[in-house]
């Protein structure tokens, strides 16, 4: 078996995700999420009355509403969608693969990911390649404080939007995840323009910036000591809860005084860094939710938008203001 999808990918990709092997045909990709359909609309009915302006949009296999829009938008099919992603990955020169798909409420959005790490040498060169792996090499970092990045690609039947790309980092210790969007060439993956290798390299240039730019936090975090009082004031004062009545606050409180996952790690010992992972630990294990509902959060709701403001708290009390800043 040929993959980069790992026993800990798949606890980070929660509900229904499978990994994808150069071998696998679109069909078999899709049913291994249960996701092999085709997108069928008609208009919407009551009684005998037609409403052609309002098309819903069914799956051909079970009939299952995915969404209901307007005449003038295009149906892109799922396995053009993977053809896309495909197209995306080859035009990449080979520095990146088709890792995993993965789909979420009942086909309504598929999202598909490419492992920016590992054997990715060529992608991380600037962070260190395959050296972080070498004992002994100057860009070594221990096995249980890696972080891995993900390229996701996100295509939404139920809703009308764009194709959407995210970078998603998982720390390796607690597969905690923070998501940040690439915002500046969301607006060029369309589904009527053409795939090519210039809008290809600029959003993985920008991606790649976006690691970087996690490393970078994540490193000056680690070296900013606090104190357990000025760790609990600032967990008060971002949730606006200055006696800690609220559940949040308390369990955020003791995940950070006792129950952090790799808590016992150095580079998480009283720093903003055991702050900021008790957070995220918060963001992605505690709340209450199934699999795929936690994971579409963390990638485009309110757990992604909480981890962001929470850095950017941490910015404007700890840092100076160029310190901690996101390409």
């Amino acid at each position: 078996m040929n993959t980069n999808f790992t026993n800990a990918d798949r606890k980070l990709f929660r509900g229904t995700a499978a990994a994808v092997l150069p071998s696998m045909g679109n069909e078999e990709i899709l049913a291994s999420i249960g996701c092999n359909f085709n997108v069928m609309r008609c208009p919407a009915q009551h009684g005998d009355r037609m409403y052609n302006d309002c098309q819903l949009w069914l799956r051909d296999d079970t009939k299952d509403m995915l969404g209901f829009f307007g005449t003038k938008r295009q149906i892109i099919q799922p396995g053009t969608f993977v053809d896309y992603f495909r197209s995306f990955c080859s035009s990449a020169d080979k520095q990146i693969n088709f890792d995993v798909i993965g789909s979420y409420s009942n086909g309504r959005t598929l999202y598909m990911g490419a492992k920016l790490a590992g054997n990715n040498a060529a992608v991380l060169q600037a962070g260190g390649g395959l050296g972080i792996s070498r004992q002994g090499n100057s860009a070594y970092i221990p096995s249980e404080d890696r972080t891995e990045h993900w390229l996701i690609l996100t295509e939404s039947f139920g809703e009308s939007l764009r194709p959407r790309v995210t970078v998603l980092s998982s720390e390796l210790v607690c597969t905690n995840g923070m998501a940040k969007r690439v915002t500046e060439c969301e607006v060029k993956l369309s589904h009527s323009s053409e795939m090519s290798t210039d809008i290809v390299h600029a959003v993985l240039d920008h991606a790649m910036r976006q690691c970087t730019a996690y490393d970078r936090i994540k490193e000056r975090l680690i070296e900013t000591p606090i104190s357990m009082d000025t760790a609990r004031a600032a967990l008060r004062q971002f949730f606006d809860d200055e006696d800690a009545k609220t559940s949040t606050v308390k369990r955020l409180e003791a995940i950070y005084a006792h129950d952090l996952i790799g808590g016992e790690l150095d580079t998480r010992q009283g720093n903003l860094w055991r702050l900021a992972s008790a957070v995220t630990q918060y963001t992605s294990h505690e709340r209450a939710s199934n699999g795929e509902r936690t994971l579409r959060s963390q990638l485009e709701g309110s757990r992604a938008r909480t981890n962001s403001r929470f850095l950017e708290f941490l910015e404007s009390q700890f840092s100076s203001p160029s310190a901690l800043v996101l390409a």
